[in-house]
């Protein structure tokens, strides 16, 4: 995955729910600092943000929720964002 489109991401739903910028903010910078830190999950789920164009914060959000979810990470408060 190229980091240009990483950090296009991150400008795209820079006015999202603050711990999904932040999950963006930490996925570039372990992909500029060691890729083996990041799950296949979580660049799957990126892929999955553009279809024709980049989907609704919303949507993005949930589609990331539902990663935490199966990844075992904590979801505590997320959904209330």
């Amino acid at each position: 995955m190229k980091r240009a489109n990483l950090q296009a991401r991150e400008v795209a739903y820079a006015r999202g729910p603050a711990w999904f910028v932040e999950w963006l903010e930490d996925l570039y910078t372990r992909v500029q600092d060691d890729l083996k830190a990041v799950s296949l999950y979580e660049l799957v789920t990126l892929t999955r943000l553009y279809d024709e164009g980049w989907l609704p914060e919303s949507l993005a959000a949930n589609m990331a929720y539902k990663m935490y979810d199966a990844l075992g990470r904590d979801t505590t408060g997320i959904i209330d964002h």
